[in-house]
């Protein structure tokens, strides 16, 4: 089927199979370009900035914790508490932003679940930490009472070790189970897009490997069915040449035959000339014999008229065969331009292929 094909048509045949295989390989590294990138996307629009949001978060409410617990400590002076109560409001705009960062996110079912309860947990802490915030301010009010002092102190610490611990536990409980979660789906978005890669990148090298076999097939092939047939063209030309050449040298030797013979004719034309003039002597030395020259002339008149047509129609083949030749010698110039014409032509063909 395929050998019957038109040159032309093996070409474009060719030309399109290996473009439709680049063609697969483009789409398959362009496919999986985008879903590694949506993987690559996922992570650091949302999973990164989650985790950074949910960590600023995390490290203000441990700035809370920690002066919040320094509240405690009865040797602090009024201003000492003032600076640490500033340190936790400050600390929760530091915890807001963080907060504003990971809000707006999309998230799993799961992680909105443990998040809106996280905020919940938060408002809790932060109302205790307000209520102990109202007992730091009666604290200042009773300086110099030192009963009543110590009351406050005592009202503080229990208020601290119950309400405010197991809030600050809660909510620390809370907020690591919303990181784990980033961090999980982070991770499982990286192994995804790793095994995407790696799984986009085998079938490149696959669909590479099978376009490099196909492409040096398919060269063999084309090149095959484009030679074989000029082969037999140039083949068949040149054992025509080969027949023509035959003919003309047979034609020459029949020419060099026919003037040998008009040679040999001009030869016996010019005894016979010779003959006449010895016979006209004897005519004029035996006028005897002048019937039997008369005779004699006669049938030499009429050899030399047969020598004369002899030598016409030797001339006329003579024409006939230079004739001849001359359409032989077109003939092989002619054979000689298609022969270089068909050697170009398999030339380019060759260098096409290759």
């Amino acid at each position: 089927m395929t050998m019957r094909m038109k040159l032309s048509t093996k070409l474009i045949s060719g030309f399109l199979l290996v473009a439709a295989i680049a063609t697969v390989i483009g789409l398959v590294g362009f496919f999986s370009l985008n879903k590694v990138n949506a993987y690559v996307v996922d992570i650091g629009t949302i999973h990164l900035p989650g985790v950074q949001g949910l960590s600023q978060v995390m490290l203000n409410l441990e700035k809370i914790k920690g002066s919040v617990g320094a509240l405690t400590n009865s040797n602090l002076t009024a201003q000492e508490r003032d600076n640490l109560i500033a340190d936790v409001k400050n600390a929760r705009e530091g915890y807001k932003k963080g907060i504003d960062l990971y809000e707006p996110l999309p998230k799993i079912t799961e992680e909105e679940a443990v998040w809106k309860e996280c905020l919940a947990s938060m408002e809790v802490w932060k109302k205790a930490n307000d209520d102990f915030f109202a007992m730091n301010d009666k604290l200042k009010e009773a300086a110099g009472d030192a009963a009543k002092t110590a009351d406050m102190y005592k009202e503080m610490n229990r208020h601290f070790q119950t309400t405010i611990r197991q809030c600050q536990e809660k909510t620390y409980s809370l907020i690591d189970q919303v990181i784990q979660v980033n961090l999980n789906e982070g991770d499982k978005a990286v192994k995804e897009g790793a095994a995407a890669a790696a799984t986009s990148s085998a079938i490149m090298l696959i669909s590479l490997g099978i376009g490099v076999t196909v492409s040096g097939l398919l060269g063999v092939l084309l090149s095959l069915g484009i030679t074989r047939p000029i082969n037999r063209i140039v083949a068949g030309l040149r054992n025509g040449a080969q027949q023509v050449a035959s003919a003309s040298a047979q034609v020459s030797s029949a020419s060099q035959s026919l003037a040998e013979g008009a040679t040999e004719q001009a030869a016996g034309l010019e005894e016979t000339s010779s003959s006449l003039e010895e016979m006209s002597s004897m005519t004029k030395q035996n006028a005897d014999n002048a019937q039997q020259a008369n005779t004699l002339a006669a049938e030499a008149k009429k050899a030399a008229n047969n020598g004369s047509e002899a030598m016409n129609r030797m001339a006329g083949a003579i024409e006939d065969i230079k004739k001849s030749s001359d359409e032989t010698a077109k003939i092989i110039k002619v054979i000689d331009e298609i022969a270089f014409q068909t050697n170009l032509l398999a030339l380019n063909a060759a260098v096409e292929a290759a």
